[in-house]
C-alpha cells in the first residue's frame, strides 16, 4: 500500500468533495463519496450536520468569489492574469472564522485559499 504523504483531515477532506458539488442531485453523490474519504484516511464517521454547515461554507466562499470585483475582498493584482493575490485571502479566513467557529482556524485559512483558487484562478 503506499504512503500517504499528507495529514488529511476530516474538514478539509469534505471541503474538497462539496467543491466540486453543483446541484441538487449531486448531494448522494458527494455523501457516497465523503463516506468513503473518510473511511479511506481513517478520519471518523460521516456528520452529517458537520457536512452541511461545510456545504454552506463552501456555498458562501463560491458566492463571495465569483462577486470579483464587487467582493469586498477583491484586491485585483497587477497580473495579467487571475491570481490568488486578487483577492485578500487572508482577510476572508479571518471574517469568516468569526462566523465558522467550528471550523479550525488554520483548516480555514487552508479551506479558504483553496477555494480563492478553485473558484477564481481556475
Amino acid at each position: 500500500m503506499p504512503k500517504k504523504t499528507s495529514a488529511a483531515t476530516y474538514d478539509h477532506s469534505c471541503f474538497m468533495v462539496l467543491a466540486y458539488e453543483y446541484g441538487d442531485n449531486k448531494l448522494k453523490d458527494s455523501e457516497k463519496k465523503i463516506k468513503a474519504i473518510l473511511k479511506y484516511n481513517k478520519l471518523g464517521a460521516y456528520d452529517e450536520a458537520r457536512v452541511a454547515m461545510l456545504r454552506q461554507l463552501t456555498e458562501e466562499l463560491s458566492k463571495e468569489i465569483h462577486l470579483y470585483n464587487k467582493s469586498v475582498y477583491y484586491t485585483k493584482s497587477d497580473k495579467e492574469y487571475s491570481d490568488m493575490e486578487d483577492f485578500d485571502y487572508k482577510k476572508m479566513a479571518n471574517d469568516f472564522a468569526a462566523k465558522y467557529s467550528a471550523v479550525d482556524k488554520k483548516e480555514l485559512d487552508s479551506i479558504v485559499a483553496m477555494a480563492v483558487h478553485l473558484f477564481h484562478c481556475r
